[in-house]
């Protein structure tokens, strides 16, 4: 099973991304981790790891903005990459995030895991 967990560019709050991203590969979960990148380099690192499972992390609605061009970005370069958001954003802002068409929220990193999980059983069925 593999992943990559991302920060929003912009935010500066990636304990979270960092906790998940150990607690995933304690899992068996091999987990590219990409913090601290701007538009541009992150999007450039997603298109060359060709990941279908994509989390975005984030820790309030202050990165709305970056996290909906972010989406955007996302879909047409992998456009069959699972993505998910996490964080407090979550807590804060569901209803705008779901308008971006994500593929799953989580404000817990079990609730995550699981829906991980599930992304990779769909990813993976023959």
């Amino acid at each position: 099973k593999s992943a990559m967990v991302a920060s929003v560019p912009g935010e500066t709050h990636t304990i979270g991304a960092k906790m998940a991203a150990e607690l995933l590969r304690g899992n068996g979960w091999d987990v590219e981790l990409a913090l601290g990148m701007d538009h541009e380099e992150l999007i450039g690192r997603i298109m060359a790891s060709n990941h279908l499972i994509i989390g975005y992390s984030a820790g309030g609605e202050h990165a709305l903005a970056n996290l909906a061009r972010l989406v955007v970005a996302t879909r047409v370069c992998q456009p069959y990459a699972h993505i998910m958001v996490s964080g407090r954003i979550v807590q804060e802002a569901a209803d705008r995030i779901k308008l971006m068409s994500v593929d799953g929220m989580s404000h817990d990193f079990d609730s995550a895991q699981a829906l991980m999980d599930e992304m990779w059983a769909q990813i993976s069925l023959p």
